[in-house]
């Protein structure tokens, strides 16, 4: 998956609380925004690699958002808000075996990971909620 702007590598070094990591990035010590309520204790350990998106408005309170953290060979997107970008995009390309040859109605919620699906393209009837 694309995601929007340029990522960053950074260290994740800690996390005072729910929505805000500490990590070094470019050589410095900074805070991002975790647009994850979640622990992810298994993701979020000190000396993980992570990526982040550099976020320069003004009314936030920090310069980066945390979007990646590497998980041994894979990276796993921590951020909430792109859940919905990232299947659909998964089921179209045949990339989760489990779902192959399923296709995308629509997403149920627009904040939840929750998906109507199909069996067959020319069906009309959504076959199946994955959620």
């Amino acid at each position: 998956m694309e995601f929007p702007g340029r990522l960053v590598k950074g260290t994740f070094l800690s996390r005072p609380n729910r929505f805000l990591g500490m990590v070094r990035v470019r050589g410095e010590e900074a805070g991002c925004f975790v647009a994850n309520p979640g622990r992810l204790r298994e993701l979020l350990r000190p000396g993980t690699t992570v990526w982040l998106r550099e976020n320069s408005a003004r009314e936030r309170k920090t310069r980066w958002d945390l979007v990646l953290a590497r998980h041994g060979d894979i990276l796993v997107s921590v951020d909430t808000r792109v859940v919905n970008r990232i299947l659909p995009e998964a089921i179209r390309s045949g990339a989760i075996p489990s779902l192959r040859g399923l296709g995308l109605v629509k997403a149920e919620y627009p904040f939840l990971f929750s998906l109507v699906v199909r069996t067959h393209p020319l069906q009309d009837q959504p076959a199946a909620v994955v959620a």
